[in-house]
């Protein structure tokens, strides 16, 4: 948390916003007749989600998941809830479109929205038997024969030469192709997607990853090249506790420390939260259920980013004590 607290990331102030996020989400379960009753509740659930919202594009994904289980659950409120939650998307809808023609900012690549569909087909091509043609039409999305730089843990070598105004060119006959191959072959499809995001999941996983970051970064910008490196452009007052920090973080050299090791791991937190969400689920105690679900959801939007690592699954990290205190709540109702 220290080390984070002095990162730039986007990642750090949305780990924020996520627990007033999920603290919003507690108290209009728990005690939704006198969330309604103040104003001042609305208004902070809104003004909370829609900073969300605008912190991360796959928040959206998940904030559109989570909202048929809240209506279903709080379904005596259902005008109320729905009314929250669709000030928060027009909210966020009219403030990113005024941002963007106010400053006139520019689209990111499309790619981003898709990067586990180029993973897949990339996959497809290096492990699969395929005919002439469907190699040639997968070869006219990939530039500088990227296909080749394919990388089962990571899709930036991909997704970073794919090429964008070849597929809009032409969306409907690629999307067929993608659609047909997964047909053909669905189980290479869906191994695509575990081994690009095992490090969230597997307990015994070697950091740091000899093909992809899946770790902690910290780097100094070199600003005479616009280059990271370990030492250059670094306070030499510090240049040792920096040090330190590398070795920790970059080189995951915490692994070699007993206790740190085991915090440090995304997936202890990625299987408390199953847990707890199934325990809650077990115990019938489904109000309970909705603040657990923001994290759910969001979890699973992190399977089609392009690479597990720590800051996307920081969110968790910084949720644990709620978690905790959820399942302490589900054993509290049971005795009670």
């Amino acid at each position: 948390h220290s080390m984070f607290s002095i990162t730039t990331t986007k990642d750090i102030i949305f780990s924020v916003l996520f627990n007033l996020g999920v603290i919003k989400l507690i108290d209009l379960s728990l005690n939704t007749d006198k969330f309604f009753e103040k104003k001042y509740n609305s208004i902070s659930f809104i003004i909370i989600f829609v900073f969300l919202l605008a912190f991360r594009n796959n928040m959206l994904y998940a904030f559109i998941l989570l909202i048929p289980f809240v209506l279903i659950i709080l379904r005596k409120y259902f005008k109320k809830v729905m009314l929250l939650f669709i000030t928060i998307i027009f909210i966020f809808i009219a403030y990113d479109l005024t941002l963007t023609k106010v400053f006139k900012i520019p689209n990111g690549p499309k790619v981003e929205a898709f990067s586990f569909v180029v993973q897949q087909l990339a996959r497809v091509y290096n492990v699969d038997e395929l005919n002439i043609d469907e190699k040639q039409d997968i070869e006219k999305l990939y530039n500088n024969d990227s296909l080749d730089k394919y990388n089962s843990h990571i899709s930036d070598p991909v997704k970073s030469e794919f090429n964008t105004i070849e597929f809009m060119s032409n969306p409907k006959k690629y999307l067929t192709l993608y659609l047909k191959l997964g047909i053909k072959h669905p189980l290479t499809y869906i191994d695509s997607i575990f081994t690009n995001n095992y490090s969230f999941f597997y307990l015994l996983d070697k950091l740091p990853d000899p093909n992809s970051k899946t770790f902690i970064e910290i780097s100094c910008l070199d600003l005479s090249n616009n280059t990271y490196d370990r030492t250059n452009n670094c306070n030499k007052n510090i240049e040792s506790v920096y040090n330190l920090y590398y070795d920790l973080l970059n080189n995951a050299n915490y692994q070699n420390v007993p206790i740190l090791n085991i915090l440090m791991n995304m997936p202890l937190y990625v299987m408390t939260l199953l847990f707890v969400t199934i325990y809650i689920i077990a115990k019938k105690k489904y109000k309970l259920l909705i603040p657990i679900l923001l994290l759910l959801c969001y979890v699973l939007t992190n399977l089609i980013a392009p690479v597990a690592i720590v800051r996307y699954m920081y969110p968790l990290f910084t949720c644990m004590p709620l978690i905790i205190y959820l399942f302490y709540k589900t054993k509290i109702n049971l005795l009670n």
